[in-house]
């Protein structure tokens, strides 16, 4: 008993650690798509643009998953910049769907870029917080269960010392 509540306090507190690190990275990439919001814009030149699809191995008959991988050059001021961000969320395969076909390499495009840091720029304006509420789930809920482990412990510990450990069922 003792080996399998230490067992589920560290995948909690691993689940934990993964729902804190994934909130912070997405509030970010939030905050990065909110401020897109007011970036001017320069056009940009696609010089890389694939949309793939990932059949998900041989016996899988159709696409699960669709890959893009996109790189775009764009100048502000004299400095030329070389970017492959999309946007400032993870791309679900209905955006890839969306935009992934309709955009061709060579082809010219708006680019939104950081005033103060022209490196950071997007093609696509705004955010999306699904993979934030995700990862405050992954930390809220082990963290309340942690907690709640924590709190009742005394009672945990005196049940494990009482378990007739060694008796055989009458």
């Amino acid at each position: 008993m003792k080996f399998l509540l230490t067992v589920l306090v560290s995948g909690m507190f691993a689940l934990c650690i993964f729902g804190a690190i994934t909130t912070v990275m997405q509030s970010r990439d939030v905050l990065t798509g909110i401020a897109s919001l007011s970036w001017p814009e320069t056009s940009g030149t696609i010089t890389k643009w694939k949309v793939e699809p990932d059949y998900g191995g041989p016996t899988a008959s159709s696409a699960s998953r669709v890959f893009l991988t996109c790189e775009y050059r764009y100048i502000v001021g004299d400095t030329e910049y070389t970017n492959s961000r999309v946007a400032s969320y993870p791309l679900s395969n209905s955006d890839i769907n969306r935009i992934g076909y309709s955009v061709s390499e060579g082809s010219v495009q708006k680019v939104y870029y950081d005033p103060t840091n022209p490196k950071i720029a997007v093609l696509v304006r705004g955010w999306k917080c699904w993979m934030l509420l995700i990862g405050c789930a992954f930390f809220i809920g082990p963290l309340a269960i942690i907690l709640a482990l924590w709190k009742s412990r005394g009672n945990i510990l005196g049940l494990w010392k009482d378990w007739a450990w060694f008796s055989l069922p009458k």
